[in-house]
């Protein structure tokens, strides 16, 4: 039976209804959407059903309605705004709602998921990235560490990979010598050396992320940065010297303090250049030389006396660089070279005398003599040479300085002659008889003469030495020659064994003791084993063809003694001319050294070259030619005198680098003789280079960029520059900033290669780049080479561009802040107030967003009342202020709302991606929706018509309309007056009361008057309808039925109080109110009076 009731109350329902509400499908509760949903694209379909079929229509509310348009026809939900899992909330509800034509909405509250879509970058945190690196770093070292984060990624785990792409410079060594691990962490997988190498490398960086979908598609997303390493040279290397080999030559007898030649060296450790100090490690002449510590420059020291320094006549000095500072091993660094000092002669010697042979000789000083002796047998021949004497004479002086002229002065000296008259250098020299009759036994025995030798071109420069020369005699019986003296001739080196002539004697003598023997005299002929003669045929012969060198000996004087039996001599003086073949080719030294200076230089270099031939022969007759070798058309020579010129002006950077600025030509001198013989003979030419080429920027203008706000000393770009001349103290290039950097970038040398040099700019690291004070800046930059005299400048111009990074907070615009205007109870208001905020980074993206809402009755005793005002509002990220339609704002309730608000830049880099707090009031306008409400307990009074006169109050009411302003003022009026008889009947009446408003504070009364004097034989009830209504529209109003006894003189009651007149109308409320309490009835005071006539105290 209950199930039977159940159902057929059911039934019943459902008649009386007539038609069902739509509902929502339970499968709406949770969706699940793709953040990459486009907008305009569809999001879903409301999935709804009806009874009846009728047709629906579908809506959606909810403070995420934004991200929705819904069609209400057809349920579809497309796009509005784009859904991001990466900002905003992973999940959010939304409430669907569907109605037909007849029934209230039905609604569903459904849980929206965002599902993560692959729409980020991986982007890297902290580039570009700066790393300075030892050269010397181990293979694997970790140099800095790259970090990217990707707005995809969920629960703190990364899927970033890394990939070095690019290596600069581009090597093939490059290629692989550094190394990114999936941490991010830069290694080294190679050697590093700032010197051969690189001293700087940019890397470009890859972050990849593990690839995603997005739009239907499997993609990966990726970015870049660069690296920059910096190489920090160690001081590893040795110093080096520059322009080697050296060679130069000074003159003896210098004076102390003379520059001989300045040697360079540098820090082969670019990078560091540590000071240098030069000094003299070794030499075999220390005290004549000594080096500048700090300069290299080498000067005389001491008296230089080329002589003592034969056979050599130059001196070998090792020059050791060494560091100012210990190496990385705790060692000191040094490098040695050579450098040759060639003494050049000064004509500082006089000739001097010694005894000894030719081949034999000592030639110190302290083995020099000044007397000799030796014997001439009397009558000796003309040409006959003195015996016993080895008489040697030289000048140490080199070419010209060393040749001399022999004679012979004392008192015999008209008797001799001396030979030979004129030397160079060396020779052994020969005192012969000159007056064959002088030489007498008889007259004289000992005979004297003084050989005196002076140079040539310095007459007071002579020697001397005495010779004391003793006669021999001889027998009268001896062989005869036909002539005293015989003049012979022979071609030097004739074959030996070659006779030259057959000189014979004649004695008178018969037998034994007229056969002739020939021998040669001196003996010292035959010790040089030049000639001999037959024994027994007086044949002149040559013993040794190699010996018999005119260039040695021009002439021999020999004596040819012929000797009978008993030993009884004659002689005859055989003048032996050897005759020049041409077997001498020119000498000359094995090789020049000059230094000529570049540009201006001028060279002439005298070759001197003798040939040792018969002067008087084209055989000795030298001329000069230039073979060949390096850049030899720019020079001649003077055929005949050897002087070497140089055409035109040299240039050092024409010569090959690798020959050092060395030109070496081949000089030929050679003889006019048959066949002409030669000698080939090196000349150097050291072009010595001057700075006379400026730099040469590879540009005359760079564009390069840099990111606002890096970290300090990052690098920005970097210029070239080379120098064309070939010495380091010449091309060694420095730069500097010399306009436009403004204290805002410091540029640091660089060496790349030989000549070249990079100036890498980098942002000075007290600086921190500003793109919004200055985008831009043109600088100028000066490359400036050293150079050894002068120097010479170049410059280029370098445009940097300053790349905005969002490093700036974004800030709101206070004007879209203002106060905001609202009226209460207003629906579909849609955007009340567009919140509009600024950055001044060119790459933002801002969104607003709602930081607190504080709800405010700016009437009641407490301001703040709580969050009544929540969900009035609601802030889209773009900036607009809706007023949400499901909710209703009520001026009553709260009168002002301050919204707190903040932008976020989305796509901040660094430093606060917000703006300050900002408010913005919302002050909600009162309207007229409130009807006035009377707030009095007092509905019943009483009137006494006979006592009551016009615009006597008969009633008074009470009224307050919570609505303010113009809105809140209450007006009375009497709106209806009935009296009812006490029969029961009633008639209506009118102008009997009127209504008086009075203010009352925050209420107001109404008071009802007479209007006119009331009919005293009216008894009964007065029903008086009052209407408070308010003074604006739109006119709300109130009413309330007051009931007013008419009563007559018998309700009158006289009260007597023994107090004065003012103490009873000061108490005349609190006397009312006991009255009333005590008779339930309306107490009216009718007067108040003294009754002096009773006693003076009472009051009536």
């Amino acid at each position: 039976i209950i199930w039977w009731l159940i159902c057929f109350i059911l039934h019943c329902l459902i008649l009386v209804s007539g038609n069902l509400a739509p509902g929502i499908n339970v499968n709406m509760s949770v969706l699940q959407l793709r953040e990459d949903l486009k907008k305009g694209e569809t999001a879903f379909w409301i999935s709804a059903s009806d009874p009846e079929n009728d047709p629906l229509t579908y809506s959606m509310t909810g403070e995420y309605k934004y991200h929705f348009n819904v069609m209400p026809s057809t349920g579809e939900v497309k796009i509005a705004e784009p859904l991001d899992a990466d900002e905003g909330p992973s999940h959010f509800e939304v409430t669907l709602q569907v109605q037909d034509q007849q029934n209230f909405p039905t609604s569903r509250k459904t849980t929206i998921i965002i599902e993560n879509a692959n729409d980020n970058r991986p982007l890297f945190t902290g580039a570009p990235y700066t790393a300075h690196v030892n050269e010397t770093a181990k293979i694997n070292e970790v140099l800095f560490q790259v970090k990217a984060t990707d707005r995809d990624d969920k629960g703190g785990v990364s899927s970033v990979t890394y990939e070095i792409i690019n290596i600069v410079p581009v090597d093939q060594q490059n290629n692989k010598l550094f190394l990114v691990d999936p941490k991010g962490y830069v290694r080294l997988n190679g050697t590093l050396d700032y010197n051969s190498k690189s001293t700087y490398y940019q890397l470009l960086m890859e972050a990849r992320d593990q690839g995603g979908i997005l739009h239907g598609e499997f993609i990966y997303q990726n970015s870049t940065a660069y690296a920059f390493i910096n190489i920090i040279d160690l001081p590893n290397l040795n110093p080096r010297f520059i322009n080697e080999p050296y060679h130069a030559s000074v003159q003896e007898n210098s004076p102390k303090g003379t520059p001989v030649v300045q040697v360079y060296a540098v820090d082969n450790d670019k990078g560091i250049n540590d000071q240098i100090k030069f000094s003299i490690a070794g030499t075999a002449s220390p005290e004549l030389f000594d080096i500048h510590e700090s300069t290299g420059k080498i000067v005389v020291n001491g008296s230089i006396d080329r002589e003592k320094l034969l056979p050599l006549n130059e001196v070998v000095l090792k020059v050791v660089a060494t560091e100012k500072n210990q190496n990385i091993y705790g060692q000191t660094a040094n490098a040695t070279t050579d450098v040759t000092i060639r003494i050049t002669d000064v004509n500082d010697n006089k000739p001097m005398f010694y005894n000894c042979t030719r081949n034999n000789c000592d030639f110190s000083n302290n083995n020099s003599l000044d007397v000799f002796t030796g014997e001439i047998k009397e009558h000796s021949s003309t040409g006959m040479a003195v015996s016993k004497i080895t008489l040697v004479v030289r000048d140490p002086d080199e070419g010209d300085n060393a040749a001399s002229e022999l004679s012979l002065k004392g008192p015999d000296a008209s008797a001799f002659f001396v030979s030979p008259e004129k030397i160079v250098n060396t020779a052994m020299v020969q005192i012969l008889v000159n007056d064959s009759n002088a030489v007498d036994y008889e007259k004289k025995k000992i005979m004297a003469v003084t050989v005196v030798a002076c140079n040539i071109f310095m007459s007071n420069f002579c020697s001397e030495v005495n010779v004391t020369i003793n006669i021999l005699d001889i027998n009268d019986n001896s062989p005869e020659f036909q002539q005293e003296t015989y003049k012979l001739h022979v071609a030097e080196h004739t074959k030996t064994g070659s006779v030259i002539s057959n000189i014979t004697a004649y004695d008178p003598d018969t037998g034994k003791f007229g056969t002739i023997t020939y021998r040669l005299l001196p003996t010292n002929i035959n010790r040089l084993s030049v000639f001999e003669v037959n024994h027994t045929t007086g044949e002149i012969l040559v013993k040794d063809e190699k010996a018999l060198d005119r260039e040695t000996r021009p002439v021999y004087y020999v004596t040819l003694q012929a000797m009978d039996g008993e030993n009884r001599t004659s002689s005859t003086v055989l003048e032996i001319i050897l005759d020049d073949i041409n077997d001498q080719a020119p000498i000359t030294r094995d090789s020049y050294t000059e230094f000529v200076k570049e540009a201006g230089g001028t060279l002439s270099l005298q070759i001197e070259a003798i040939d040792n031939d018969d002067p008087n022969t084209n055989n000795s007759i030298v001329h000069y030619e230039i073979l060949g070798g390096d850049d030899c058309g720019n020079f001649t020579i003077d055929v005949k005198t050897g002087l070497l010129k140089n055409n035109g002006p040299l240039d050092r950077e024409a010569i090959n680098v690798s020959l050092q600025g060395k030109i070496v030509l081949n000089v030929k001198a050679y003889d006019l003789g048959t066949p002409s013989l030669y000698f080939v003979t090196n000349v150097s030419i050291n072009v010595q280079d001057i700075n006379d080429n400026a730099p040469i920027f590879t540009q005359s203008e760079y564009q390069v960029s840099v990111k606002e706000s890096e970290k300090v000393g990052i690098a920005v770009g970097a210029v070239e520059a080379e120098d064309a001349d070939q010495t380091e103290a010449n091309y060694h290039i420095t730069f500097r900033i010399s306009d436009g950097g403004l204290g805002n970038f410091i540029i640091r040398t660089i060496p790349i290669w030989k000549k070249s040099y990079s100036g890498n700019i980098t942002v000075d690291p007290g600086v921190e780049l500003d793109y919004e004070v200055q985008k831009s800046f043109t600088l100028t930059i000066e490359a400036t080479d050293i150079g050894t005299e002068i120097s010479n400048t170049a410059s280029a111009i370098v445009k940097v561009e300053v790349l905005d990074v969002n490093d700036e907070p974004p800030t709101l615009d206070m004007g879209s802040l203002k106060d905001l205007k609202v009226k209460e109870n207003t629906t579909n208001l849609g955007i009340v107030r567009n919140i509009e905020g600024n950055d001044v980074d060119t790459n933002h993206s801002l969104i607003y967003k709602k930081i607190s809402v504080t709800c405010y009755k700016r009437s009641a005793d407490i301001i703040d009342i709580g969050d009544i005002c929540m969900d009035w509002v609601w802030l889209h990220q773009n900036g607009s202020l809706f007023v949400n339609e499901n909710s209703v704002i009520d001026y009553e309730k709260c009168d002002q709302v301050k919204i707190i608000v903040q932008v976020i830049d989305t796509k901040t880099e660094k430093g606060k991606n917000h703006s300050e707090s900002g408010q913005l009031r919302m002050n909600i306008l009162d309207i007229n929706d409130n009807a006035p409400q009377f707030i009095s307990n007092e509905i019943v009074f009483v009137v006494v018509p006979e006592i009551a006169p016009k615009d006597f109050e008969v009633a008074s009411v009470k009224a307050r309309d919570i609505d303010s302003g113009e809105n809140g003022v209450i007006i009375f009026t009497i709106a209806h007056v009935m009296f009812i008889y006490s029969t029961g009947e009633s008639r209506p009446l009118k102008n009997v009361f009127n209504a008086v408003t009075l203010l009352d504070g925050a209420s107001y009364t109404g008071s009802i008057r007479i209007a006119n004097s009331l009919d005293s034989t009216l008894k009964g009830q007065y029903k008086v309808t009052v209407e408070a209504r308010n003074k604006v529209q739109p006119l709300l109003k109130t009413v309330i039925e007051l009931d007013i006894f008419t009563v007559d003189q018998s309700y009158r009651v006289s009260l007597e109080f023994e107090r004065s007149s003012e103490d009873v109308q000061a108490n005349s409320d609190q006397i009312i109110w006991a009255l009333t309490e005590a008779t339930k009835a309306t107490v009216y005071v009718s007067a108040i009076k003294s009754l002096t006539n009773v006693r003076n105290s009472a009051v009536r």
